[in-house]
């Protein structure tokens, strides 16, 4: 899931290399949002 959701952003080795703060945020935002989802399904259902 946050393989997928991380190519729907756009974060890819090459934003890694060139901008690693944003790569970092942006990486942070993805594994909160597979949480959310996944708590959603699971524990909130």
């Amino acid at each position: 899931m946050v393989k997928e959701l991380a190519e729907k952003k756009g974060i890819t080795e090459t934003l890694k290399a060139k901008d690693q703060m944003l790569w970092v945020q942006r990486t942070n935002t993805v594994w909160e949002t597979a949480t959310e989802i996944v708590n959603n399904e699971l524990i909130y259902a």
